[in-house]
């Protein structure tokens, strides 16, 4: 046979109040981790977008380390030279072996980005004129900052 037994005056449970001051606190900590899911996003959203134009920058390098020593695109007889790889023309209107296309590319993850690419040969630096080479420099930038700026070096035969 079951007992039934009486519930004292002093086991009554929770207040209302504690309740409320109880779901406060939690609402509190449950906001501060909406902030940091928020801020964590972000970073990846930027990471994404760096990785993304760094693999640009990669591509268009390793697209002049494969041409031939004795390329045209190498010898600019010293002068410095800016290609828009996008575009298939020299910024300063003579054209160039790049495909033709809008002069901006839309990357995954990145949006839509746009490349420059400096090539000066016989450069000089450190006051110091480093014959038979040629100096390669990619910029790729988008709206969310920073550029990336990759500089390499190949050498002319």
């Amino acid at each position: 046979m079951l007992k039934y037994t009486r519930i004292k005056s002093s086991e009554k449970g929770f207040s209302l109040v504690e309740v409320l001051v109880a779901l406060t606190i939690f609402s509190v900590g449950l906001l501060g981790l909406a902030s940091m899911q928020v801020t964590g996003i972000k970073g990846n959203s930027r990471a994404q977008s760096l990785t993304a134009k760094n693999a640009v920058a990669d591509g268009i390098l390793e697209e002049f380390l494969a041409l031939d020593g004795s390329h045209p695109l190498l010898d600019t007889g010293g002068a410095v030279v800016t290609y828009d790889p996008w575009k298939g023309v020299a910024v300063d209107g003579t054209s160039s072996s790049a495909q033709d296309g809008s002069g901006e590319s839309a990357l995954a993850g990145a949006g839509t980005c746009s490349a420059i690419v400096v090539v000066q040969s016989n450069p000089t630096i450190s006051g110091t004129v480093h014959t038979g080479l040629t100096q390669i420099q990619v910029t790729v930038a988008n709206n969310r900052l920073p550029s990336i700026t990759k500089t390499m070096m190949k050498r002319r035969y």
